[in-house]
């Protein structure tokens, strides 16, 4: 397991509860299964109303996460929120792999992530986060 495999699984297992009950093995493997990506600035990285298809790990930059859906809103853009280093994104995508759920319901991105600037972040694709879970 790399080192920044470790610092990144380290700070999301106290970020997202399901991380905190899960056994070492399980946690081994989805860091296994981890992938470097990058994005350039101002890049989006997700689409609102799209199937949520990877998780997250932000490890350098900034990304914006906004829904252009608001009851409240007049503006069209509403809630924003600034991810950067040790933030996560996606994680509905674990409580869709612990159920039986196939790979045609993938939960549905609620949010737009674009990048702010250069991100470098860890992601697992869906079905590799399905198949992990599976295993155990």
């Amino acid at each position: 397991m790399t080192i920044g495999c470790r610092r990144t699984r380290k700070s999301h297992k106290d970020m997202v509860p399901l991380f905190q009950d899960m056994d070492e093995k399980v946690l081994n493997a989805i860091c296994a299964h981890l992938k470097p990506v990058i994005y350039a600035e101002d890049n989006y990285i997700l689409q609102e109303g799209e199937p949520l298809e990877k998780m997250l790990f932000i490890t350098q930059g900034t990304a914006w996460s906004y829904t252009t859906i608001s009851e409240t809103s007049t503006t069209g853009y509403s809630n924003t929120k600034c991810l950067g280093r040790g933030h996560l994104y996606g994680e509905e995508l674990l409580s869709w792999a612990l159920k039986s759920t196939p790979f045609s319901e993938l939960p549905i991105s609620t949010r737009i992530v674009r990048s702010q600037t250069k991100v470098e972040a860890f992601a697992i694709r869906a079905k590799d986060l399905k198949n992990v879970i599976a295993k155990f």
